[in-house]
């Protein structure tokens, strides 16, 4: 986001950053770890496009989040398949 000591990070010495389907693949992966007892809230940011340096998709708010339920049927898994305590 612009104008946070992360862009100015990002600025001086880029970082590599997913892409939309390496995303959807770390995200559904991270899922199946998590316990299936924790509310998942932010996934992803919800930025506003001017403010936002990277990552630049071309999905909105709603196809990520369809992309991310697509991705976990597509993947027959679920949150919490490979949670242990």
């Amino acid at each position: 986001v612009k104008n946070t000591p992360l862009a100015r990070m990002y600025t001086e010495k880029p970082f590599y950053l997913f892409n939309y389907e390496q995303y959807l693949s770390f995200i559904t992966k991270f899922i199946e770890r998590v316990s299936p007892e924790i509310v998942l809230e932010r996934l992803f940011t919800d930025t506003p496009r001017d403010l936002l340096i990277a990552p630049v998709w071309t999905q909105n708010h709603v196809e990520v989040l369809r992309g991310i339920d697509a991705e976990l049927v597509k993947c027959d898994t679920y949150q919490g398949k490979y949670f242990s305590s």
